[in-house]
């Protein structure tokens, strides 16, 4: 048979497929008589030999794919069939039944000429009769030489049919995530509600590690013009184009502690973003609104560390701050009106590149207080409860009354704050405060006192009067209802206690909470660093919290945890030790164990997801059964990856709005944003440092930690070799400005 160009065989020799689709031109002589030859044609090809097919210029097809092919011409043929079965009526079978290219195509199959009209075509094929379908033998074994004989490197291995199929390739990308779980459906229409100006979405939701359906932490709160990301766990470029975010609307980027899994994926991200801002200046001509980056101790060389070693060309301003807590009784910049103007220098954020694209600078408290104490130190933690020891506060970000993106108003704008929480490394929550909303205007009530729809509706909810066209003058609270309350969220890191962040927190419409473990692991989380479901609860009903999103799940309430040597997966029953935990249950010393149940990476995927799904969903619920416990009413979600709660704007003040207190002091101070250095004064900084300490001198401020290009500790060590030009080889740490001069 002569198959030319891109005719294609039969689907039941598709693993043959590859070899016929690319060849000009194939002859099959498999038994063919000579009146077959014949009508093939006398080309080179039609003379090859019984039971071979050849291909112009290539090998002949293996053995067993050669039996396919004779298999398959006569098994896949509709037409062979019915000379097969029916009886004296094939004729008209045939004819109703085919259509002209039926018949061609089985012809063609045959060997035999395949012109004519249709009748011509159905004689024939009367004619030749069926052909007998030849038994499929099993694939003879062959050694490993004549493997490699018979696909030569660079030759594809034909797809063997018969072959069991693999089992699909299980990731991350392709496994569907956990379902969230509810405490009660009131939660649920209030989360589910549509859009209001708030939208919390989570990212990744376990912690350590990721499982199969879930990611490390990272969480964004979605704005009417744009988005704030809480931390950036590894992987979250991926969550965030899986999600309905669009992550070139980030402008804020807020860490909570400097572990891995709420950070590693945040260099990735830094350069997503300066591509899609570089993209834009290119095409609309505008510059790019700067990134903000806030964070703990050590942001700042983490981030520089992570832009200057990868040679990352910034496309955008990046502004990093620290939350640093000198302890000299400064009241910071956040302060606003009550702010020291000594520490205003010390806290100027300092170019860090000659390009002045990237400033890094520090954040003092609000109220001069001294870094929060060791994690260790209980009795300094219960002097915070007993409010005989102050743990300090930070006002990170103020937005100006009336700002563009339409959230300010006359009372102020939104306002971020942040406060210590007790974990083994520095660690924060954040608070987010709106101001109380304008009420509803009436405008029925409106058109009746003679004011038609125009610019003075936004004057009356402003709080301003106007006059009417007929002289009556309006006053809005003749036609304004009465304020509506703001909302508040408190979005926290990885704690064991939050006291620090209490006073901040009161009355919040959403708080969400790390549930790492259950309850009969409170001595372990303790231990560790970490709350239990239960102490989430207890803390929302401390601080009066009217919805409670837990997060940061271990792995052992997950699909993750397949491990053998684990006998429950409820981390609750069935420890190793028999006794509610890998520790002793009083935040003792943990056992000599080199691996981490909560941070192990799944070794394989669940044979059954739908039944791992289902177990972990079941886990789950006990987690939210003892958070609802604790926190006294069912308004409890354990979230999942891409849960996304509304956080719904209420028209009347109720007992959790009466929590919150007077925030007017909160939200009407000035505007707060980093100082930065001004881009002549940092290029004339760095050339005088480069020249006056070119192998890593002292600095702008401080000790020798840095040298060339930013100063202080911040400075770029791209001229030095990070020792100082002071006093012995390698150079002290470096002050925090001029109330810490002990470094170097």
């Amino acid at each position: 048979a002569s198959v030319r160009g891109k005719t294609r065989a039969p689907d039941a020799m598709s693993g043959a497929y590859r070899h016929v689709h690319a060849a000009p031109r194939v002859a099959v002589t498999a038994g063919a008589s000579a009146t077959t030859r014949r009508s093939c044609g006398s080309s080179r090809l039609s003379r090859a030999p019984p039971g071979t097919i050849r291909l112009d210029n290539r090998r002949p097809l293996p053995r067993h794919h050669r039996r396919a092919l004779r298999v398959a011409a006569a098994a896949s043929s509709g037409v062979n069939e019915a000379l097969a079965e029916t009886g004296g009526n094939v004729v008209n079978v045939l004819n109703k039944k085919f259509k002209v290219g039926d018949l061609r195509e089985e012809l063609t199959r045959r060997g035999e000429a395949s012109d004519g009209k249709k009748a011509e075509l159905i004689e024939r094929l009367v004619a030749l009769g069926p052909v007998a379908v030849e038994s499929a033998a099993p694939k003879p074994e062959t050694s490993s030489d004549d493997a490699s004989r018979e696909y030569p490197r660079g030759d594809a291995k034909p797809r063997d049919r018969d072959a069991k199929p693999r089992p699909r390739q299980r990731s991350v990308m392709s496994s569907r995530p956990a379902e969230r779980v509810s405490g009660g459906e009131g939660i649920d229409e209030d989360g589910d509600s549509n859009f209001s100006g708030m939208e919390v979405t989570f990212l990744g939701t376990s912690s350590g590690s990721p499982s199969f359906t879930r990611n490390v932490s990272s969480y964004a709160l979605r704005l009417t013009d744009e988005i704030w990301l809480f931390d950036c766990g590894e992987a979250t470029q991926h969550q965030l184009m899986r999600s309905h975010l669009k992550y070139s609307k980030i402008t804020r980027i807020f860490i909570t502690h400097m572990h891995g899994d709420h950070i590693f994926g945040l260099p990735g991200l830094i350069c997503a973003l300066s591509g899609a801002r570089a993209e834009l200046k290119r095409v609309h001509g505008r510059e790019p609104e700067p990134l903000h980056i806030t964070g703990p101790p050590g942001i700042c060389d983490y981030v520089k560390a992570a832009i200057g070693c990868s040679r990352t060309v910034l496309g955008l301003n990046l502004v990093v701050t620290e939350l640093a807590a000198p302890g000299n009784g400064v009241a910071g910049v956040g302060a606003g009106t009550d702010a020291d103007p000594r520490g205003f220098a010390a806290q100027t954020h300092l170019a860090a590149d000659a390009r002045c694209r990237m400033f890094l600078g520090e954040r003092w408290p609000d109220n001069g207080a001294a870094a929060a104490p060791d994690f260790r130190d209980r009795d300094a933690w219960q002097r915070a409860w007993d409010g005989s020891l102050e743990l300090p506060y930070w006002t990170v970000h103020r937005e100006r009354a009336k700002n563009p993106g339409g959230r300010g108003g006359e009372k102020g704008a939104i306002v971020v704050r942040a406060a210590p929480l007790r974990h083994p490394v520095p660690c924060f929550g954040y608070v987010v405060d709106e101001p109380d909303q304008a009420g509803r205007l009436d405008a029925d009530k409106c058109a009746v006192l003679g004011l038609p729809p125009g610019r003075d509706y936004q004057r009356l909810k402003n709080g301003e009067s106007v006059r009417t066209d007929n002289g009556t003058w309006i006053h809005p609270r003749d036609v304004v209802g009465p304020d509506r309350p703001g909302r508040r969220l408190c979005l926290l890191g990885d704690t064991c206690d939050s006291v620090g962040v209490a006073p901040l927190a009161m009355g919040c419409d959403v708080l969400v909470h790390e549930s790492t473990f259950s309850e009969a692991k409170h001595g372990e989380a303790v231990f560790k660093g970490h709350s239990t479901s239960a102490m989430a609860g207890e803390f929302a009903r401390m601080i009066k919290a009217r919805n409670l999103l837990l997060t940061h799940f271990s792995n052992r309430y997950g699909t993750a945890n397949t491990r053998g040597d684990v006998p429950n997966n409820n981390g609750s029953a069935g420890d190793r030790n028999g006794s509610g935990g890998k520790h002793n249950g009083s935040g003792g010393s943990p056992k000599d164990d080199d691996v981490d149940d909560d941070d192990v990476l799944p070794e394989e995927a669940p044979d059954d997801p739908k039944a791992a799904a289902a177990a972990e969903s079941s886990l789950v619920e006990g987690l939210v059964r003892e958070a609802s416990r604790a926190k006294g009413d069912s308004r409890v979600v354990a979230a999942s990856d891409f849960f996304s709660f509304n956080v719904q704007r209420r028209e009347d003040f109720d007992e959790f709005d009466r929590a919150k207190g007077n925030r007017e002091a909160v939200v009407e101070g000035p505007a707060v944003e980093p100082w930065l250095e001004d881009p002549g004064d940092a290029r004339r900084r760095i050339d005088a440092e480069l020249n006056k300490a070119p192998m890593g001198g002292m600095g702008a401020r401080g000790g020798g930690y840095g040298g060339g290009y930013g100063g202080d500790r911040f400075g770029d060590s791209y001229g030095g070799d990070r020792r100082g030009s002071t006093g012995g080889p390698r150079g002290g740490g470096g002050g925090r400005g001029q109330y810490q001069r002990g470094g170097g």
